[in-house]
């Protein structure tokens, strides 16, 4: 059977191998197709103007030769495009059509995305010359569509896309879909503004301009064309700035104004009067030819109207002609000449029907249904394709599913192959070791308070303390540890003498407290709902047994997030206790059979230690003659009902009131008050939460140091910067500020980080000492400690931290030392600090001002009391004194090193206002007056 399943899993490993290669490497060769490189991008820009400057369809056709030569492809369909445009412009629309239909399936050939767009969106233009709207859209909407799907965003594509945005809102416009061009050209708008291209937003503001004009917002046509003439200035765009006092003409004209609209017209045809193209000059020609047509200026109208149609018909400009003849049927028919009005109407007739003729449609169209049988021929292929890649895919999926169906068989096997007997031992193990790891907070109070009690036998008054201490917290786990490591069960009938009469809402409560950490470790929001206070008959053993496994149940399985709440309420004679949670829940036939003792769900060794709870749990219920129900729905929680009787028919024992009087003395234990005593004592301060705990350290060492508690993080820091301690006692789990981030705050604050602290926490892991130490802390105790342990750590480490810091001044003053070297940071950091006091000492008498302590605490940003306390703490001077031994010091400095200097000199210099003064602090320091220095004699240390 090995053998079976290591051949099984090599299988499963060499094709999940062989699986990952298939999947990858398409994912590997898809990668090719990237957006084009910087200098693809200056290569495409510079053939694009190249083939601009090309006035001739035979001159581009050579230069598309000649690209061709060079196998340079992209240039070869660049040249190709403007080929269509040049055919286009001279009225040759199904030759333009082909050519740049020919040019897009090259681009796709040949993967280039970007010609493949721009291809497109000329056949759109294409389309829209011929007035076939509905192909020009539907050629400009694909090019927007694998604009918005390409990765690439350089100004080239992001051109693409605005060409494409502005033919789909010119065909809009032209088939009078003013709101849908208003749209799509506001698009095009911000894709040339994120470019800052200053001609595309003078075109795209042109062309909103007339969306405004035609629905007759003129405020709003005025607006559009203002900018777009601005942005024409701005790029010295003379056709721009021609068309836009065109556009300034016609809105004057409807407005009435028509000696402005008059000088608009002429200002336009006089910019553009000298141009070499007559398609640049016939736009504001033909509008003065208008105006004079409609103002019936005869002989105006008649000398632009000849201008216009001398450039229409000898460039053969169709689409103009149109309008030019139209005007010259308005101009004879308003002056009764019908016969000529009648001439020209035909003659425009016959323009427009010679623009799209049917021969032209025929051809266009035919070229249209070759363009959509290849564009569907390529749609087929695609389609094909990703019928493959489903293909191969599902058959990939079909085959690790199968894999892992062997895979979960092949465990299951040597699932079967285990033995009987080793399998209930290690359940065994499970459950003893999960029992064992709930020991260890107790037990810091169990273990701390029974070793004090050993050893102290002079006060009775303590001893009474401790062991009512010891009373409360072996209360909670002395039946599982006497009943469980013992493997007996729970006996099927309680005697008279266990049972108690007190009020359980407030046992009760108590045991949930207790829970409250675990809460907000797991992040879970945890509620005790005491709806009123019950005094009834109960065991405080089997209460509390009820409490914490229906708690913990709860706990176990609920997540972060979740919901815990247990609710406690009497109704008539009867106690109603509630734990509901919004955890995993479990199914119907689990929850049928949760309370059968040893009931374990298949293949669900971990919840070993639930099974026997639930069950003992049922067994108290039934002895108390109460009932328990379970409610689960699976994946949303979980709700536990218990209901007992408010008064036994057991008798109860004398002590009647002995559960009352438990829950009492608990709520009176209160937090330890701070004792500051007379003498001169050092000072420590301890932030735990927890009472019990507090009054176990308070009972240690009372009367040896002085003492402050604080139940809070925030609080304890604030008490150690007002009050300066000697030592810290911190515990891991402290309310508000996580205990290592306490430590950090206390180790990053330069008036207490000199303070050792010490760690009480409940973490045994290196990595937590780890983090322990990293953070600054000088010792870590982990739950349980005894007395005598915390006891010598407290001691050791005041002893040699007296040692360490008083050598600080000694080491400073003896020679120049670095703060930083060879020290570590919390002795580095104390260096500093002593080396900035001392400078500025330096400082201030060096420039004759007045060295007090109130100056030195407020250059090193502190209290006055606090300096002094730090200064006290780290040197065992007071800081006057550190004052008077630093100017000492400079004195014999200044002695040493410049001789002939007067002592009255040296005097002033180290800030003494009287000799004499500077005299006596000399032999106060030194044992010898500054002269008897100065004549060699040994001075005192």
């Amino acid at each position: 059977m090995s053998f079976l399943n290591t051949k099984i899993h090599h299988t499963l490993l060499r094709l999940a191998t062989g699986i990952t290669i298939v999947i990858i490497l398409p994912l590997l060769f898809s990668c090719k197709h990237s957006a084009p490189s910087q200098t693809d991008q200056h290569e495409r820009i510079s053939l694009d103007s190249l083939a601009a400057t090309y006035t001739s369809v035979d001159s581009l056709r050579l230069l598309q030769k000649k690209m061709e030569r060079e196998g340079n492809t992209t240039g070869s369909m660049i040249v190709q495009r403007h080929i269509g445009n040049l055919l286009r412009l001279d009225n040759h629309f199904s030759q333009a059509l082909q050519i740049h239909s020919d040019c897009q399936s090259r681009a796709q050939a040949a993967n280039d995305k970007l010609e493949w767009i721009q291809a497109t969106n000329e056949i759109g233009t294409d389309y829209r010359r011929v007035c076939i709207f509905c192909m020009a859209l539907q050629y400009h909407y694909r090019a927007l569509t694998t604009s918005n799907s390409y990765a690439d965003t350089s100004y080239i594509a992001r051109k693409c896309k605005a060409a494409a945005l502005n033919g789909l809102g010119n065909a809009y416009l032209a088939l009078r879909n003013y709101n849908q061009a208003d749209s799509i050209l506001k698009q095009a708008l911000t894709e040339n503004k994120a470019m800052n291209s200053i001609d595309g937003m003078a075109t795209n503001y042109a062309n909103l301009g007339i969306v405004y004009e035609c629905r007759g917002k003129k405020d709003s046509a005025w607006s559009y064309y203002k900018k777009s003439m601005y942005y024409n200035q701005k790029a010295h765009n003379v056709m721009g700035i021609s068309l836009c006092h065109t556009h300034f003409g016609s809105l004057y004209e409807q407005e009435g104004k028509d000696k402005l609209a008059l000088q608009e017209y002429q200002t336009a045809y006089q910019l553009m009067k000298n141009s070499k193209s007559a398609w640049y000059i016939l736009p504001s020609l033909i509008a003065l030819a208008k105006y004079y047509v409609h103002t019936s200026q005869w002989t105006d109208a008649n000398r632009h109207l000849v201008l216009a149609r001398d450039l229409g018909e000898k460039n053969h400009l169709t689409e103009y002609l149109v309008d030019i003849y139209s005007l010259y049927y308005n101009y004879y028919k308003q002056q009764g000449d019908y016969r000529n009005a009648l001439l020209f109407h035909e003659r425009a007739k016959e323009e427009k029907d010679s623009l799209i003729d049917e021969g032209r449609i025929d051809h266009i169209q035919s070229v249209s249904l070759n363009i959509v049988e290849k564009t569907n021929d390529t749609l087929r292929q695609e389609r094909s394709s990703r019928q493959r890649a489903y293909t191969i895919f599902v058959i990939i999926l079909e085959v690790l599913i199968a894999a892992f169906i062997i895979l979960l068989y092949s465990q299951k096997l040597r699932k079967q192959t285990m033995k009987g007997m080793q399998h209930v031992s290690d359940l065994r193990e499970d459950f003893f070791a999960n029992i064992a790891n709930e020991f260890r907070t107790p037990l810091t109070i169990i273990l701390g308070l029974t070793r004090s009690l050993q050893s102290d036998s002079h006060t009775l008054d303590s001893t009474k303390e401790k062991a009512k201490a010891i009373e409360r917290q072996s209360n909670t786990i002395l039946s599982i540890i006497n009943q469980v490591m013992s493997s007996k069960k729970l006996p099927t009938v309680v005697k008279d003498e266990e049972w108690r009469h007190g009020n359980i809402s407030l046992f009760m409560e108590m045991i949930s407290q207790s829970y409250q950490d675990i809460a907000e470790h797991k992040g879970i929001n945890y509620q005790f709902i005491k709806e009123a206070e019950v005094e009834m008959d109960f065991v405080p053993e089997y209460a509390a047994k009820i409490m914490n496994t229906l708690l913990a149940y709860a706990f176990k399985y609920t997540s972060r997030n979740g919901t815990v709440t247990a609710t406690i309420s009497r109704e008539k004679d009867t106690l109603h206790l509630t734990v509901s949670d919004t955890g995993i829940g479990m199914p119907a036939e689990v929850a049928n059979k949760v309370f059968t003792p040893y009931f374990l769900e298949e293949g669900n060794i971990k919840d070993i230690d639930t099974c026997i709870g639930l069950s003992a749990v049922k067994q108290i219920v039934d002895i108390a003659k109460g009932d328990i129900s379970l409610q689960s729905d699976l994946g949303k929680g979980t709700t536990i009902h218990v209901t007992l009787p408010i008064h036994s028919d057991y008798a109860l024992s004398p002590d009647t009131q002995q559960a009352t009087a438990q829950v009492e003395e608990k709520t009176e234990e209160e937090a330890p008050s701070n004792t500051h005593s007379q003498e001169k004592k050092q000072h420590l301060l301890v932030i735990e939460d927890n009472n019990d705990i507090a009054n176990f350290i308070n009972s240690i060492f009372i009367g040896q140091y002085d003492l402050s508690f604080s139940a809070d993080g925030n609080e304890g820091l604030q008490m150690a910067m007002d009050s300066i301690p000697d030592l810290i006692i911190i515990d891991g789990s402290i309310k508000r500020v996580d205990g290592l981030e306490l430590c950090r705050q206390i180790r990053s604050n330069p008036v207490i980080n000199h303070i050792p602290i010490i760690m009480i926490t409940a973490k045994v892991t290196e990595q937590d000492q780890l983090e322990c130490a990293k953070n600054g802390v000088a010792a870590c105790l982990t739950k349980p400690f005894t007395a005598e342990v915390l006891h010598t750590h407290v001691d050791n480490l005041l002893k040699g931290r007296d040692l360490i810091l008083k050598k600080f001044a000694e080491i400073y003053e003896e020679r120049k030392v670095n703060p930083m070297e060879n020290t570590s940071s919390q002795t580095a950091a104390n260096l500093q600090f002593l080396h900035k006091v001392t400078e500025t000492i330096y400082q201030l008498t060096g420039s004759r001002k007045e060295v007090t302590v109130a100056v030195l605490a407020s250059k090193m940003c502190m209290s006055t009391s606090q300096f002094y306390r730090k200064m006290v703490t780290m040197t065992g001077m007071t800081p006057t004194a550190y004052i008077q031994r630093t100017r000492i010091k400079k004195a014999m400095n200044l002695i040493d090193s410049r001789e002939g200097i007067s002592m009255a000199d040296v005097a002033d210099q180290c800030g003494f206002d009287a000799y004499p003064n500077f005299v006596r602090s000399f032999k106060n320091v030194c044992g010898i007056t500054p002269t008897d220095y100065r004549r060699g004699i040994d001075t005192k240390k």
